[in-house]
């Protein structure tokens, strides 16, 4: 048993979530294959992709994905490390979501790298 999130009331597909939409309630999770959501803050803001029952477990795979870099965007690469923090101009190759993974071009050298997308404006380089 763990506290999961549920729809307070039935909501209609294309709904965009807002915290009084939702309530925690404790439910056996072992019998949610689809998997399920228990942080408001996560879903908020986020659109339903199907229309959900009142008192129906949220999960992961009924919410559509917020696209904030969209493809040709101008964003600010980060590299940063324990010994470094670089910033520089890259273009989005791609469009991608919060914590996405996606390509970017550095618009000065041309190169291609992969990164996360921490925000609308910034794309996380990694360097090990």
């Amino acid at each position: 048993m763990r506290p999961v999130l549920v729809a307070r009331q039935a909501l209609p597909r294309g709904h965009l979530l807002a915290k009084s939409d939702l309530v925690l309630e404790e439910r056996d999770v072992s019998r949610l294959a689809g998997g399920f959501v228990t942080n408001t803050d996560s879903v908020t803001g986020q659109r339903l992709k199907r229309q959900l029952v009142s008192g129906s477990v949220l999960s992961p795979a009924m919410l559509e994905t917020q696209v904030v870099v969209k493809r040709g965007q101008s964003v600010t690469l980060v590299v940063k490390n324990d010994k470094l923090n670089i910033r520089m101009a890259g273009t989005a190759l791609m469009d991608g979501a919060i914590d996405q993974r996606i390509r970017v071009e550095n618009t000065v050298s041309r190169r291609i790298v992969e990164g996360f997308v921490r925000s609308p404006e910034y794309v996380e380089v990694l360097v090990h």
